[in-house]
């Protein structure tokens, strides 16, 4: 079983004027394994996953027989700095210059990690649908990963 976190993907749109943070989402884990009866589990955690499956082992031992880190991404700032820099790419392409000056200099190593997530909020707020997408998708675009997880569910 996979999920989606909060506004990621799939997921609903998170309302804007709700604010979600790690705690939600590793309440969000522990809700599903008691919704499906789960007594213990091995826990998979893929990019940002690995650094929730980290927290949620911590918050939740007893329920946690393994830990599986695959591709983790355990210094938050640098993730959000990768995915803001996706997002200037994206936003040169549509000539949107007012954000690049105020994204970019979130790239010189000067803000703290909580700032950088704050501002990749903000892009998420800018962007939607398949253009969030892009920003975790290098070599595909959305529609191609949505007709393959279309495929591999009705195959």
């Amino acid at each position: 079983m996979a999920i989606d976190q909060r506004g990621v993907l799939r997921s609903d749109a998170i309302d804007k004027n709700k604010d979600v943070g790690l705690k939600d989402i590793i309440a969000d884990c522990e809700a599903i394994r008691i919704e499906l009866g789960i007594q213990e589990w091995v826990v998979l955690g893929h990019s940002f996953g690995g650094y929730l499956a980290m927290k949620y082992a911590y918050e939740y031992p007893n329920f946690v027989k393994k830990v599986i880190y695959e591709a983790p991404s355990f210094d938050l700032g640098l993730s959000a700095k990768s995915l803001i820099k996706n997002a200037i790419s994206l936003l040169e392409k549509e000539s949107k210059m007012n954000y690049l000056t105020e994204y970019t200099r979130y790239m010189d190593g000067s803000s703290s990690s909580k700032e950088i997530w704050k501002a990749l909020g903000n892009i998420y707020k800018e962007l939607s649908g398949e253009k969030k997408d892009k920003l975790y998708l290098k070599s595909l675009e959305p529609c191609e990963l949505n007709h393959i997880s279309k495929f591999r569910r009705n195959g």
